[in-house]
């Protein structure tokens, strides 16, 4: 059956008819590393190009479902040659592993190379498809001065000549730039950021050297341009030329607006919805949710964190206001139910806690 217009707009990010994996936490972990990196570095880029949210939104999503579609077509090259040449292989094993080896990592780089032209890619498409539009120049700025192109970009070692300072990017999908003389030892003023952090504090940042200048009008920036545009074009043919999303965001503004709360109180739903939908696009899962349970999900799980008590029974010690008293059953009237809004939430928390994992 087609989709209709209404039908578009409803639609999970990550939709259904798009390829996905059938367990994202059973992906090898370099995999979801990989994304990770990318959708960090791009994060920030949306933060430098001043983009708004729902162009940052489409920008990332779009990067995730060529993702997903290129590590699906991946796996089905692989099985497909998989039984041929056994024998073959099996005799020759011994003398060919030096060069095996060489060919991974050589085919390891090329794919990470052309996943940061991917992503500066879809940038660029993102904003069109949004009509937010941005130079093609600024997109290949940004690109190179976050390296998009980069292993990891968590390494000591990573720092190199040229690179003046590096963007950690904190658990709340916040970016913040520390200035950093190269080779120096980052000075963020804050308690997180002591040598006395346990690992995993550690290691839930990713690391982003910026380079001290933008790329020379030389053939290289000529080549990398159009790379890009060339590189939209497969994008636009693997996803189908489908690069619409819907923007929970946007129906959190409606919902709210819908169920007449206090001017206050709805500014402070929101913020909190909306960073709970930042956080959603850095664990894919979260995004296979329909629009309605997932906008749903993130203001009842906003409330709830705003009316968190401490241990003494006082009021949210983050935000130290009144409590926010929103309807019963608010969400009755848009045909979502509750175990739509409960697997929506239960996402979200997951989405929360995936920033600390890596």
């Amino acid at each position: 059956m087609e989709e209709t217009k209404a039908d578009v707009l409803i639609r999970p990010p990550l939709p259904p008819d798009h390829p996905f994996p059938a367990d994202y936490s059973a992906l090898p972990f370099t995999t979801r590393r990989t994304l990770r990196s990318i959708l960090c570095r791009m994060y920030v880029a949306t933060e430098i190009m001043e983009l708004g949210t729902e162009s940052r939104f489409t920008s990332l999503v779009v990067f995730q479902r060529y993702y997903f579609a290129s590590l699906h077509s991946t796996e089905a090259n692989a099985s497909s040659s998989s039984g041929t040449g056994t024998s073959t292989r099996n005799s020759s094993n011994s003398n060919n592993n030096s060069n095996t080896e060489k060919d991974d990592t050589q085919r390891v780089r090329r794919r990470r190379e052309h996943l940061g032209t991917v992503a500066a890619a879809c940038l660029f498409l993102g904003c069109k498809a949004e009509e937010e539009h941005r130079r093609i120049r600024d997109v290949i700025n940004v690109a190179h001065m976050l390296d998009f192109s980069a292993e990891y970009g968590d390494d000591d070692d990573s720092n190199e000549a040229g690179k003046i300072a590096s963007t950690n990017i904190r658990v709340n999908g916040s970016a913040e730039l520390t200035g950093t003389e190269s080779g120096g030892a980052s000075q963020t003023g804050t308690s997180d950021t002591t040598q006395s952090q346990s690992t995993s504090a550690q290691t839930s940042r990713i690391c982003i050297h910026e380079a001290s200048r933008p790329p020379e009008l030389d053939d290289t920036y000529w080549e990398t341009k159009e790379q890009i545009v060339s590189t939209e074009q497969e994008i636009l043919r693997i996803l189908r030329f489908d690069v619409s999303v819907s923007h929970p965001h946007r129906a959190v503004l409606l919902i709210l607006d819908g169920l007449g709360i206090g001017e206050y109180d709805m500014q402070r739903l929101v913020k909190k919805a909306w960073e709970l939908l930042n956080n959603a696009l850095f664990y894919p899962p979260a995004l296979r949710h329909p629009l309605l349970p997932l906008a749903c999900g993130a203001i009842g799980l906003g409330e709830t964190l705003i009316n968190e008590m401490d241990g003494n029974g006082n009021k949210s010690a983050c935000d130290g206001h009144e409590r926010i008293k929103m309807p019963t059953t608010w969400w009755t009237d848009l045909r979502v139910t509750e175990h739509e809004i409960e697997a929506a939430t239960l996402s979200l928390q997951y989405a929360v806690a995936a920033l600390n994992v890596f």
